[in-house]
């Protein structure tokens, strides 16, 4: 079935054409064909790059396994990461402003001095692995 996707998105200009495809055993997989010919294998668990819609089919016999496959899961728990420690960083640049405020101290260079390098580093990393943890508790008082 084809179908139209991105609509009215840039990203319009460089899909060719989408469809929808059952590869056996109950697998659906989606199939998004660039301008440039390369195709995009896409299905719950993993997104795959093809030189073209033949390597694909011709990939089911062989040695599929060539070609690059991102999956899923591994991807969006490297986005959280990134995302914890965005967050991480912005509340101890925060916490460390509201120490500098309730002391009276107008500049925070020292603070900047003081943890830069390795301890700035382990501050985020410890502070991002706890917002990890409560983001997957809070996750699992939901299901």
């Amino acid at each position: 079935m084809e179908q139209v996707i991105f609509k009215q998105s840039i990203l319009c200009h460089f899909v060719k054409r989408s469809w929808d495809e059952q590869t056996g055993g109950g697998c659906m997989v989606s199939f998004v064909e660039l301008e440039n010919g390369h195709v995009l294998g896409i299905d719950n668990d993993s997104i795959c790059l093809y030189g073209n819609d033949d390597q694909f089919h011709d990939g089911i016999d062989g040695d599929f396994n060539i070609f690059p496959m991102i999956d899923r899961a591994c991807f969006e728990q490297k986005l959280n990461k990134k995302k914890a420690d965005l967050l991480a960083d912005g509340v101890l640049n925060d916490m460390f402003a509201n120490i500098q405020d309730r002391i009276g101290q107008k500049d925070g260079g020292f603070a900047g001095m003081h943890f830069e390098g390795e301890k700035w580093d382990s501050l985020v990393d410890l502070i991002s692995e706890y917002i990890q943890k409560e983001l997957t508790n809070l996750d699992n008082e939901r299901d």
